[in-house]
Order: C-alpha cells, then structure tokens, then sequence
C-alpha cells in the first residue's frame, strides 16, 4: 500500500458555461436591499453566539469579522478563518478555487495577520460523472498554484465525494482555511471609528458579477466568474499589512460577496457610524454602470479608513488606490458623480442586516 497504492480512473468531461450578461435595470437602492437582506449576507450571529466562541477566554476578536483571534500570549495571536463560493466554483472551477484562497488571504490580512498555513475541505458530487471529476481536478490545481503564490502550504484536508440530493448534485464547493499570526499590538477591525475620516479603495474593480450575490438575487445563473491576478493580489496584501504595521490606517476590510456596497455597509454598522462615497471615484478597468461597480466580486480590493493628515503616506503604499468618500452622519450614502442614487439609514441597514432571526421563525 505504501508503493504500490491502488488508483481509480474515473472519466473526465470539461464544461464551459460561463456567458456574459447584460446586468439587468434595477435601481442601486433596490438591489442594496435586497442584497443586504439576502441570507448569503446578512449576520450570522444569532448562530454562531449560541456556541462556545470564546475558547477558555482567548477570542479577542469574535466570529463575524474578517477573520477570529486567539490570544496565544501577550505579544502574539492566532488568526482563523475560512472562505469558499460554490458560485464562483461552479461557474470555472479553477479560478473559484484560486478565488477562495486569496480570499483566505485577504481576510487574514485585514485583520493584521500575516498568513502562515491552509487547511482545505473539498465537497463535491460524484467523481463517476465526467464533468464533476473534471470540476475536482481543476479545483486542485487552482488550490495549488493559489497557494504557491503566496508561499503557503496545506497541512491537513479532507474530500467528501458523492454529494449529491435526489440524484442532483452539488455545486463544486472548495472550502479553504487559513491560519495567520499577529502582533497584538496591530490588530485592526473593520468598523469604522471616527466622524470625518477619508474612505479609500485598494484594487480594481471589472465587471466580474459572474456568480456575485447582486445576480443572484436576480435569478442569473450565468455571468463571468472573477478572475484573480495574483501579482496584484500579493502587492496589495502587503501594501494592508504594511498599512497596518505603520498605523496609517484605522479601519480594514476585504471586498468579497456583495461587493463594495456590502463591505462598506459592514463596516458602517460594525462601527455604528454611517458614510457617503462616490462611486465614480472607484478605480474601473472599463466602463461600468453604477450597481456593477457597487457590487461586482473582483477580488484583490480592500475599504480602508483612516485620518486626512495621513492621506499621503497611505496612498504611497498602493499602486491602484482612491478616495471616495467619508465617515459620516448616520446613513449610508451612495452617489455618483456628485448625485445621490441611493441612502438608507443605520437603522433599517440594522434591521437588514440582522434579519436572521426573523427568517428562522424567531
């Protein structure tokens, strides 16, 4: 068993579904609604605060933000965190799986935490159906080279094979964990801290919306998948990290499912304090309607906050970097071009966003 190990074959049939849409009209302010209370979305709180998450009294940072942190001593934490989107897998196998990786990465980053070692956990349908087996070896080979880029290796996984309900099967779904170690003393949140400070973008935002939350509340099954330009990923993760190191910056946030819009509502409600941005001050690769560039998926991109006096020395760490706006009143406010397209306020955001409860019956 040790040198001779015995192997199956199983058939293998590439697939190609991936088509690129005309976002549907809908206003910005309807699709941040409905975005905001989709289940994909919303807080998970009322699940996971029905459990120990305070681990014999180390949580300092609880579940729900970027990622959760063990005090290991008084100089040190652990970071955790896990990150997957069957979604994106489903549409290119290859790239939602280099997807979930970065986004291991950025989430580890966000918080300070520099990465050290992933964990993955591969569900899949049955490997006896080409296409599926074919989606199962695509999904490796973009762990590996995701996890080359950043020099990280996996010490533990499992594959669960033949998932599958009345004979339909699942999406590819690639779940990957990260484990990261931060200096106490620069541990960063996303919540955004202070009246007045500048929000600013990192990273480049396409018209990736293949597989995004805005489609899919919008019953679109196709789209472009994002892609992931590792390079840029690496770059931009070490301008946060250096960011943080340097304590330029006062809030931190990885863009992911539900785009700009959601990332920028998390930290607004995380912090209790609202915003106003613009939009078409976002960095684009192309022209871009209003509610793609509020709610495409590109990866790579971070929301940062942090005091005006420190403008400088923040956007020399970037290479792709704006403002758009800032921390403010108590809404979330959205324009474009100087004119308002969509606002709510704090309160109904809240309400949005902790709908949980509701929607389970409580």
């Amino acid at each position: 068993l040790l040198t001779d190990v015995p192997t199956i074959e199983w058939k293998t049939k590439p697939y190609s579904i991936e088509k690129d849409f005309e976002t549907p009209k809908i206003s910005s302010q309807e699709a941040l609604i409905k975005v905001l209370s989709s289940p994909n979305i919303i807080s998970k709180a009322w699940i996971w605060q029905q459990y120990d998450h305070e681990v014999q009294g180390r949580t300092i940072l609880k579940p729900g933000l970027d990622a959760a942190v063990l005090k290991i001593n008084d100089e040190y934490g652990l970071a955790f965190v896990s990150d997957g989107n069957p979604s994106h897998s489903y549409l290119n196998p290859y790239h939602g799986a280099v997807g979930a990786v970065a986004e291991v990465v950025r989430n580890l980053a966000s918080v300070g935490a520099k990465p050290l070692a992933l964990v993955d956990n591969l569900n899949f349908a049955s490997p006896e159906r080409p296409e599926v087996y074919w989606s199962f070896i695509e999904t490796i080979k973009g762990l590996a080279d995701g996890a080359k880029a950043f020099g990280l290796a996996y010490v533990s996984g499992n594959v669960s094979f033949y998932n599958e309900v009345g004979n339909k099967p699942i999406k590819p779904t690639p779940v990957v964990a990260g484990l990261g170690k931060v200096k106490l003393e620069n541990l960063m949140t996303m919540d955004f801290k202070d009246e007045g400070d500048l929000i600013a973008i990192v990273g480049v935002t396409k018209k990736e919306l293949g597989g995004s939350e805005l489609y899919r509340v919008l019953n679109i099954n196709g789209g472009i998948a994002s892609r992931v330009d590792l390079e840029r990923e690496k770059r931009n993760v070490e301008g946060i990290l250096k960011a943080i190191e340097l304590r330029v910056v006062k809030a931190v946030h990885d863009v992911s499912k539900g785009g700009i819009a959601v990332a920028l509502a998390e930290m607004a409600l995380s912090g209790g304090i609202g915003f106003e941005v613009d939009i078409s001050k976002v960095p684009v690769e192309e022209k871009l309607k209003p509610v793609e560039v509020m709610f495409s998926e590109s990866h790579g991109r971070f929301v940062i906050s942090f005091e005006e006096e420190k403008l400088e020395k923040v956007a020399e760490l970037f290479e792709e970097f704006a403002v758009i706006g800032r921390v403010r009143g108590n809404k979330l406010i959205f324009k474009n071009r100087g004119e308002e397209i969509t606002s709510i306020n704090l309160e109904k955001a809240q309400e949005l966003y902790n709908s949980l409860p509701r929607l389970l019956g409580e």
